[in-house]
């Protein structure tokens, strides 16, 4: 028997679900099937579907959801099965004659205290008999298969033991043209005797009602029965989530669901009705508007899961629900509440809520940081108006600090968002006040604390989690911008009665409230996998007396990161530069520079604030520096483009007499070098007219400098190296190398002239025991050059490397010994001094972007993007793939910290699709 737990530990809809995964359908008109009269009317679920030919090929070759799902190791029968039909259906003509384009239903029944078993129902006619599957069953698997045949209901009933435990054995039987099959032998005799019977599902008119619903050209029509389908959840919900269900059973009678399967995501669609003689939990927003989801615009971009209510009639739907657990007997916690609560504080808490109450509320999750085992739980309600939903708190708080001797500016608590926002937290006394909004849904949810923003009252379980909640909301960083949610929302409708959603990576710890141990530990074994759906949202909406249905379930692997993206910020345009760290001089933490492609800067907090942006008229050339130009520890920004040298404060405006204009269009990187560590700056800049001028911090260029022209442009960054006491200014152009001292005058004649490598820069060795100080660079031929001081060279050679090759020299193995570092193409070489390979990696295409090099966890590792796959690696040592790597992002990043207290955790910085930048968190 197929006994798959982990196909439904998600959520319960997802039994529905993951059934359908099974079964990939083509759009097809469809008749109804008179299969429907064998169905047993026990069944929890139904999957009608207009034909059978070619499914499991589909299943096995087609869908990306299918085959994740097929590496969980409990799945394996499931695999087998399915490999199994598939050779019995396609490569045998006369089964494949029988079953193509016939109408097939697979319905769920529950068998015993906890399990469920499938039943599949194929309308075939009469015209082949049980003889001739026999025979072929016969014919195809020989000594492989054992059948023995009994007579049930005057039904031929067929029992196929297989002698390998590889495959499910499963039994068969033909009755009334209706093709039986089920691997529970009791299902296939439940099937006969209902087709004997007198009432079936046809005579159902409730059924019927929700069948004439059913869209023809849907790929399958599913049909949940609630009377046994919440019986169903019984063996994954734990023992209290599964007596909630069954106390208010009476969730809805029947629903269909429309099923439209994509390769990598499912919908479904579709009505729920309740019974008109019973009193359903649904039948509370049956005749409730749909409204639009504002609570959505409030929510942290770190949300996991919510549960949005929204109701158009608020005093109708208070007195249908006191009507519902009344008429369903499980209003007696309920009065108790509110009475305990009335009576306590001398209040009416019903009336006070009921005025103070906008039609919607909201339960929310939030997944605080990458380390956390567990998420932090949220219940907001838009209220009428702010001020005077306070002052009604601030009296019930009052009389609480009165009646038990507690001073009331101990129940107020300041929080600073930032150097200009200010927000108060109040202790709130009513700790259970969820119940009210609605009894037994959350009742874990503790709600110690509140606080406001704009017209939403916010409860939280801490003072601290409500702080960090609302501090994400004013520095806007919320789920609607986050790229993923929204473009996973397009399949969502902006109106709804309650709207339910999971972000399936975030929401682990959440599920362990719901699910039984069991199967929580089966969803943590196989996370890896689960995690790779994105998220999974369920709507419903009043619809003429019914309630219009809408799931959706995204597979998204790159999703899935133990790397977690702290926060992602939005610019106008795609990232044009790497991303740089900047000091705070007022705070000492770091921030974010960067440029868009359309020229405009920013300043981004730790939080992903932007906190100003200009706009240039050009790019900004190579690299950006800090200078304390006043010598008075307040930093500046530095940097240049074709036409101008920048200086700007930290607020964005330009310091006096900046810019400068350039004499020429740069070619290259403006250098800064202060000689004598004094802060008297000189700036160095290559220019269009293969002149290099020097600037003093004023801006105005030096008269000293006698440097005349070079033979070619420069384009790499001018550097400056210090070796005994003396001052050496490098670079070169496409034939020759240049080093001067601080005049201009040359310094070192080379005795012979090479072309250096276009990408490369020079490194500086100081002088050791056993070597002289030396300039080491390569040449366009990838060959390392070893420049002395007294203008000799000394040549070493690697493998053979492109003009366009990639060369450093820097410590990798950690001997504290320089390395050499080769990327071509799309292979990284590292060697050591003796030319022995320490690794060699391999990436799938080229990789055409620069080297970087960070310490990751006391680890010097290896910082690589690829333009061509859109993805980021970091490669240690060892010439392993970092784990989590690699990741979504394109060009160059940067990793640092924030702050030096984060010793534990770094970011990475990066530019993405659709113009964001993102801070993806590395955790040690």
């Amino acid at each position: 028997m197929i006994k798959n737990k982990l196909i439904i530990i998600l959520t319960i809809v997802i039994v529905t679900i993951i059934i359908a995964i099974y079964f990939i359908f083509t759009n097809t008109d469809k008749e109804p099937s008179k299969a429907i009269k064998a169905v047993p009317t026990n069944a929890a679920i139904i999957l009608e579907a207009s034909q059978i030919d070619d499914i499991i090929y589909h299943v096995i070759n087609d869908n990306l959801i299918w085959n994740e799902l097929k590496n969980i190791k409990s799945l394996k029968m499931l695999k087998n099965n399915m490999f199994f039909l598939d050779s019995i259906i396609n490569v045998n003509t006369d089964v494949y004659n029988i079953l193509n384009n016939k109408p097939v239903i697979i319905s769920t029944h529950i068998l015993g205290k906890k399990g469920f078993e499938f039943l599949f129902l194929i309308q075939i006619g009469n015209k082949y008999n049980e003889k001739r599957i026999k025979k072929i069953l016969e014919r195809n698997f020989n000594e492989d298969i054992f059948i023995s045949v009994r007579t049930y209901n005057k039904s031929k009933i067929f029992d196929v033991v297989f002698k390998s435990d590889s495959l499910n054995n499963f039994s068969y039987s033909f009755s009334k043209g209706i093709f039986i099959i089920s691997y529970a032998k009791i299902l296939v005799e439940n099937a006969i005797r209902q087709l004997d019977s007198k009432k079936s599902y046809i005579d159902d008119n409730n059924f019927l009602k929700i069948q004439n619903t059913a869209s023809k050209s849907a790929d399958a029509n599913i049909y949940i029965n609630y009377d046994y389908f919440l019986k169903l959840t019984g063996g994954f919900l734990n023992n209290k989530k599964f007596k909630f269900i069954k106390q208010k059973n009476n969730f809805a009678h029947w629903t269909e669901f429309d099923l439209s399967l994509k390769k990598d995501a499912i919908l479904l669609s579709g009505i729920s009705l309740c019974k008109d003689s019973a009193y359903n939990f649904m039948t509370l927003f049956k005749n409730q508007k749909p409204q639009n989801n504002t609570i959505i615009d409030i929510l942290p971009n770190n949300t996991s899961s919510f549960t949005i209510f929204n109701i158009s009639d608020n005093e109708k739907f208070r007195k249908d629900y006191e009507i519902f657990l009344n008429k369903n007997k499980i209003d007696k916690n309920y009065n108790e509440n509110i009475k305990n609560i009335n009576d306590e504080f001398n209040i009416n808490i019903k009336s006070v809520f009921n005025n103070l109450f906008n039609n919607e509320f909201a339960f929310v999750s939030i997944n605080p940081n990458i380390s956390s085992k567990r998420n932090e739980n949220f219940s907001i309600i838009l209220t009428n108006d702010k001020y005077e939903t306070k002052n009604k708190l601030l009296e019930i708080t009052k009389k609480h600090a009165l009646k038990n001797n507690i001073d009331i500016k101990n129940l107020k608590h300041k929080c600073n968002i930032d150097e200009k926002t200010t927000i108060y937290i109040y202790s709130n006394p009513i700790k259970n006040i969820n119940k009210i909004i609605i009894d037994g849904v959350f009742d874990n949810l503790s709600a110690n604390f509140y606080t406001f923003y704009e017209d939403f009252l916010i409860y939280g379980e801490s003072q601290k989690s409500l702080e960090n909640f609302v501090k994400k909301i004013y520095l806007n960083k919320i789920l609607t911008d986050n790229k993923y949610y929204n473009k996973f929302s397009k399949y969502i409708s902006s109106k709804s009665n309650i709207y339910i959603y999971s972000d399936i990576n975030k929401s682990l710890p959440l599920y362990s409230d719901f699910l039984k141990r069991s199967i929580y530990r089966d969803l943590l074994k196989n996370s890896s996998i689960f995690s790779k759906f994105q998220a999974f949202a369920i709507q419903f909406s009043g619809s003429n007396g019914g309630l219009f249905n809408n799931f959706y379930l995204k597979y998204l692997p790159d999703y899935k990161k133990s790397i977690r993206i702290n926060w992602e910020t939005k610019l106008d345009s795609l990232l044009a530069i790497k991303p740089v760290f900047v000091k705070n001089h007022n705070t000492g933490d770091n921030e974010i520079f960067v440029q868009d492609l359309s020229n405009k800067i920013y300043l981004i907090n730790k939080y992903g604030k932007i906190l100003w942006s200009r706009k240039l008229k050009n790019r900004i050339i190579g690299n950006i520096y800090q200078v304390d130009l006043f010598k008075n520890k307040k930093l500046q920004l530095f940097f240049n483009t074709e036409n101008r040298i920048f200086l700007i404060d930290r607020n964005g405006k330009n310091v006096e007499k900046y810019p400068i204009k350039l004499k020429a269009k740069a070619t290259n990187s403006v250098s800064i070098v202060d000689y004598d560590n004094n802060m008297n700056y000189r700036f160095f800049i290559a220019c269009s007219n293969k002149k290099v001028y020097v600037y003093d911090k004023k801006g105005k260029i030096l008269d000293g400098w006698k440097f005349k022209k070079t033979k070619s442009l420069i384009t790499s960054s001018i550097q400056h190296i210090k070796s005994d006491n003396k001052d050496y200014i490098i670079f070169g152009d496409k034939n020759k190398i240049y080093i001067l001292n601080r005049k201009g005058e040359e310094r070192v004649k080379l005795k012979i002239n090479f072309a250096k490598s276009i990408n490369n820069k020079f490194y500086f060795e100081k002088k050791t025991d056993k070597s002289k100080a030396r300039i080491v660079t390569s040449n366009n031929k990838g060959e390392v050059i070893f420049i002395y001081l007294d203008g000799s060279l000394k040549k070493m050679s690697f493998e053979k490397y492109s003009d366009k090759h990639k060369f450093s020299y820097i410590d990798i193995s950690g001997d504290n010994k320089s390395d050499f570092v080769f990327l071509d193409k799309n292979v990284l070489y590292v060697f050591d001094r003796d030319k022995s390979e320490i690794l060699e990696y391999k990436f799938d295409k080229d990789v055409i972007n620069n080297i970087s090099f960070y310490k990751i966890t006391n680890e010097r590792q290896i910082a690589i993007s690829s333009k061509t796959k859109n993805q980021i690696y970091l490669i240690n040592k060892e010439g392993e793939l970092n784990k989590n790597f690699p990741i979504i992002g394109y060009d160059n990043f940067s990793i640092g910290r924030f702050s030096q207290k984060s010793k534990n955790t770094q970011s990475l910085i990066v530019g993405a699709n659709d113009n964001y930048i993102i801070n993806y968190l590395i955790h040690k």
